[in-house]
């Protein structure tokens, strides 16, 4: 049996985790010098009821070495083969961690696969490498579909409240201000393993007809695979989303995702988005 590690960031919590051979690192939250695990000494709704009230930007720290040892041992003495499947190089070492961790060891069958992705985008690929393992296939074989799924995996998201980017300098306050006047709206996706700001439009319902415009037109969708939804603490917002998509596009969602901490402390309340596979 193959064991798949992944850490939280992929916002899967081990407690939703029903398959045995599946293990969740919770990646560590900083909130005004308290530190918490994710997902397991502090829910997303704690997280985002302790978001408007810190002082300063919440910051999220990497799964260290020694988490990855540890798991690597048992699985190990439990005659398992290893995946890692980590969030992406790009936003955090966790995937260097499980480096420096696999190398300690010196044995065991250990594979370590970069997403490049990051929340219900990893996500969908810790649950295709899920189905994977079900179907019994080699690990070498798992590792090879995973780095082609991950090239097809397109995130597109709408940022609803710029209060968070402003606050972690990742958009100027006068930037801010000026967005925030004319209910400018941010639409992210992921490129080179980054989330980036690929468009800019007025208002939500544009925002929203956007994500759809960009669904139909600019990528070649791979229907074979699953759609799915994802917000950060706005299921009413997720809904108005999801209204626009269902009846502008083919899209049948297979699943919603609550952001976690690892984004939710940037993108704050109210983004929504929609993950899926392109051909």
């Amino acid at each position: 049996m193959i064991r798949l590690i992944a850490d939280s960031s992929c916002d899967l919590k081990q407690a939703e985790i029903e398959d045995d051979f599946v293990t969740i690192l919770p990646m560590t939250i900083n909130i005004d010098n308290e530190e918490y695990f994710d997902g397991i000494t502090i829910s997303n709704a704690e997280f985002y009821q302790k978001l408007p009230l810190a002082k300063a930007l919440p910051h999220t720290s990497q799964v260290n070495s020694v988490a990855f040892l540890e798991n690597f041992k048992q699985a190990v003495n439990n005659g398992e083969d290893i995946l890692v499947l980590t969030i992406s190089s790009e936003l955090s070492g966790t995937g260097n961690s499980a480096r420096i961790a696999k190398e300690e060891l010196g044995k065991g069958n250990i594979e370590i696969v970069d997403s490049r992705l990051v929340t219900f985008a990893y996500q969908a690929l810790v649950r295709e490498a899920i189905k994977l393992i079900k179907q019994e296939i080699s690990l070498q074989e798992l590792k090879s579909k995973l780095e082609e799924l991950r090239e097809k995996i397109i995130l597109l998201a709408v940022i609803g409240d710029l209060t968070y980017l402003i606050k972690g300098g990742r958009v100027s306050k006068t930037q801010g201000f000026i967005a925030n006047a004319l209910a400018i709206k941010p639409l992210l996706t992921m490129t080179n393993g980054k989330l980036d700001i690929c468009k800019k439009v007025i208002g939500l319902p544009k925002a929203f007809n956007t994500v759809a415009d960009m669904f139909n037109k600019d990528y070649d969708v791979d229907y074979t695979l699953p759609q799915y939804l994802g917000h950060s603490s706005d299921l009413q917002k997720l809904k108005e989303l999801e209204k626009v998509l269902l009846s502008r596009t083919q899209i049948k969602p297979e699943g919603i995702c609550e952001l976690g901490p690892t984004v939710g402390t940037h993108a704050g309340p109210g983004c929504v988005g929609i993950v899926f596979f392109k051909k």
